[in-house]
């Protein structure tokens, strides 16, 4: 197994230093950042495994060189269900009704039955924080207005006893509905449209169940800028025989 430190020659790439710093980076620029190959088809099947700390792994496998990236992410499951028409939503307030919710409605761009907006219910339950929410009074088609709710779900169920343990769950909670906003941007959202919280570039959210009319799987990696430098670079190119 072999290692090649790829952040130095990145910044030397896309930007300037002076000084002791400066050398250090033209060393960096200079150095070929990946190694000679014995022939092109080695080369085209390498693997670059990007690190999360400005590595690369190169690793030989039996069948040759191979490439594909290797980073750690975090999976949310959520299992939607619904619809729920507001009057319904006054039954969920209970221990398991948190997690983060589509309303769908009436808008004048847009038409009926669209997706309005993506919240959560991280303190509250879905009835007491829907509840402090108008839709189901001021949309100006408010006797069609849907809900739909989503629970974290898995293997893992928080233990109530244990606050860490239920900070993780609602930090969870946090992450999924903003990532779900920026990938979906409602019609009505204000925040979460333009950029993702650092956090949210390694979660892969799973939907499950009566999810609508959002995507079945959602990548932070995807949706964020993790991979803009490698997809800017010169060496980033469409396969070819």
């Amino acid at each position: 197994m072999q290692y090649v430190d790829i952040s130095l020659a990145r910044q030397a790439r896309h930007g300037r230093r002076s000084g002791e710093e400066g050398a250090r980076l033209k060393r960096a620029r200079d150095r070929p950042i990946t190694p000679a190959f014995p022939s092109k088809d080695m080369q085209a099947n390498y693997w670059l495994s990007y690190c999360q700390y400005g590595k690369m792994q190169l690793s030989k496998l039996s069948n040759g060189w191979n490439r594909m990236p290797e980073i750690t992410t975090k999976q949310i499951h959520i299992e939607w269900e619904g619809p729920f028409s507001y009057e319904q939503l006054k039954a969920l307030d209970g221990n398991t009704d948190y997690g983060v919710y589509q309303v769908y409605g009436c808008h004048p761009v847009y038409g009926s039955g669209v997706l309005l907006y993506i919240g959560k219910a991280e303190q509250q339950t879905f009835s007491t924080r829907l509840d402090q929410e108008w839709w189901g009074v001021l949309n100006r088609d408010s006797g069609s207005v849907q809900v739909y709710v989503g629970r974290l779900s898995g293997m893992d169920k928080p233990n109530p006893n244990k606050q860490k343990e239920l900070d993780n769950w609602g930090k969870l909670i946090d992450l999924a509905e903003k990532l779900l906003i920026f990938a979906h941007h409602p019609a009505s959202n204000s925040s979460n449209l333009n950029s993702l919280p650092e956090d949210a570039k390694h979660i892969h959210i799973f939907n499950w169940g009566q999810f609508r009319d959002i995507m079945a799987e959602v990548s932070g990696m995807r949706w964020s800028s993790l991979f803009d430098v490698d997809r800017n670079s010169d060496d980033w190119e469409a396969y070819s025989l």
